[in-house]
């Protein structure tokens, strides 16, 4: 049996952010109280305070805003967190066309560019390519931007 003041507690910290089954988990570990974690889970997914789509689909969008994180490096996190793999490969992409995420590629390529004042433009290009890749952009998306950005 869950008491009522545990339940009010979680259902508070579910309340402030999004949250996963994963992160609600650690967080009873942190209060001692892992034994019943299946039951407050569940709990909190009938109750919709837990909901993995609306997650990964807040996780991803705020991700891609607001760090201009790419598609591979969301994915890896939210695999990281024991989320369905279908679910997050469909929610990304959904967010990924909703949000732009090649127009948001674009302005970071480009700002990145300009910062840049290595004496050749292979080795631009080529600390621009890591640089987009390391923030979980693919490698065939980059290079097409860069590849209009040179065209223009």
């Amino acid at each position: 049996m869950i008491s009522d003041d545990l339940y009010k507690k979680v259902c508070s910290y579910c309340a402030k952010a999004e949250r996963c089954p994963q992160e609600v988990e650690e967080w009873l570990r942190r209060h001692q109280v892992e034994e019943m974690s299946e039951l407050v889970i569940e709990r909190l997914k009938e109750e919709r305070f837990i909901d993995e789509e609306r997650f990964i689909h807040a996780y991803c969008a705020d991700k891609l805003r607001f760090s201009g994180w790419g598609p591979f490096k969301i994915k890896h996190e939210l695999y990281r967190r024991d989320l369905p793999e279908g679910l997050v490969d469909r929610i990304v992409s959904v967010v990924q066309e909703e949000e732009d995420a090649r127009a948001i590629l674009q302005r970071l390529l480009v700002k990145r560019l300009s910062m840049l004042s290595d004496p050749s433009p292979e080795e631009i290009q080529q600390k621009v390519i890591g640089w987009a890749m390391n923030k979980g952009f693919y490698l065939e998306d980059i290079l097409s931007i860069l590849k209009e950005l040179r065209a223009s």
